[in-house]
């Protein structure tokens, strides 16, 4: 009650000093000072057509996931995430989650946000890996994907309900409402990562004495 009562007599006597009335003893009222936030989230929309999306994938069909995140503290000492939770508005969506942005070929869309969308600090943060400071932020993407698919009802341009609850040290849990926009115009593969095959031993079918004798002598003649 008293702390309502200081706030709301300081208030009242910085309107008064703004009308010119002379008051000395302002700077002596106890102020209400609000408790810094350890973890401040919120979904940047200045990823175009990269994030906040969900939209359909092709071939084996599924779902996929785009979420854009902002983690910012107030505290001075900084806070750590220790865990976190995505909840699909669609029960039954288990989702792979990607540690690289790269997941989806979105093109010229992805060049031009790729110095921050390759950044790993945002992951790092995420994983619990990197402490997040006070005046410096992490931003980047979440991507993931799901082998479920949509539901019929979920309608090309409407907005789809999710919600990220975010675990830090202190025991405190930040919940977020994700706001996704369904995107049903086209499907799209995640990008496959290539790597190179390893040669089996018995991979290739095996050379009978008459063939190996023969290109051994072939190879004999264009040496000679």
């Amino acid at each position: 009650m008293k702390n309502g009562l200081y706030s709301a007599s300081y208030q009242c006597g910085r309107r008064l000093a703004a009308a010119g009335c002379p008051l000395p003893y302002l700077q002596h009222i106890p102020r209400l000072v609000p408790k810094p936030k350890a973890l401040l989230i919120h979904q940047p929309d200045g990823y175009g057509y990269l994030g906040n999306r969900v939209f359909d994938l092709c071939g084996y069909g599924g779902t996929a996931y785009i979420v854009g995140l902002r983690l910012a503290t107030e505290l001075p000492a900084g806070v750590t995430i220790h865990e976190w939770e995505f909840n699909s508005p669609w029960p039954g969506h288990f989702i792979t989650w990607y540690s690289n942005p790269r997941c989806f070929q979105q093109g010229q869309e992805y060049a031009q946000f790729a110095r921050e969308l390759d950044s790993d600090l945002f992951q790092e943060a995420l994983e619990g890996r990197r402490r997040i400071t006070r005046g410096h932020p992490v931003e980047g993407l979440l991507c993931g994907t799901t082998l479920e698919s949509m539901p019929e009802s979920a309608t090309h341009g409407d907005i789809a309900r999710a919600e990220l609850q975010l675990l830090v040290e202190t025991g405190e849990s930040f919940p977020l409402q994700v706001a996704l926009t369904i995107d049903r115009s086209a499907k799209r593969l995640p990008v496959a990562t290539t790597k190179r095959r390893r040669r089996l031993l018995f991979a290739e079918p095996d050379v009978v004495a008459g063939e190996y004798q023969t290109e051994v002598l072939g190879s004999e003649a264009q040496l000679a």
